[in-house]
């Protein structure tokens, strides 16, 4: 399995149980020149705080998990969050954009595959 693969589906899998509008999110990654690869994450306002958590645990333990991947797969990885232009960084600091693949949809799969395993 890719690594960008790999990583992708775990943040949809983590997201998926942590927000009330999974099908207003959506996850691009992008491969900076220096090796670096970058997650952006745009969520509705009523999710941000969810995925912060209280004093920022909750990213912080998403960031971490993250982070041992990407030692593990040899890789840097930084994950931003993002509400309607307000930008709250998880990870190394602003980057600048570059080429971006969109990711998207596969929020909303994995959230009617959830519920339907209730069921």
């Amino acid at each position: 399995m890719d690594k960008d693969v790999a990583f992708l589906e775990f943040l949809q899998y983590t997201f998926s149980i942590l927000l009330s509008r999974p099908e207003e999110a959506s996850i691009r990654s992008e491969h900076r020149g220096d090796g670096n690869l970058v997650f952006h994450v745009s969520l509705h306002a009523d999710d941000v705080g969810k995925v912060i958590g209280r004093n920022g645990h909750t990213i912080s333990a998403i960031r971490n998990l993250l982070d041992a991947g990407a030692l593990r797969a040899g890789v840097k990885v930084v994950l931003r969050v993002d509400e309607r232009g307000d930008e709250y960084l998880a990870g190394a600091e602003q980057t600048e954009t570059g080429a971006e693949s969109e990711m998207t949809d596969a929020l909303q799969a994995q959230d009617t595959d959830h519920a339907e395993g209730e069921s």
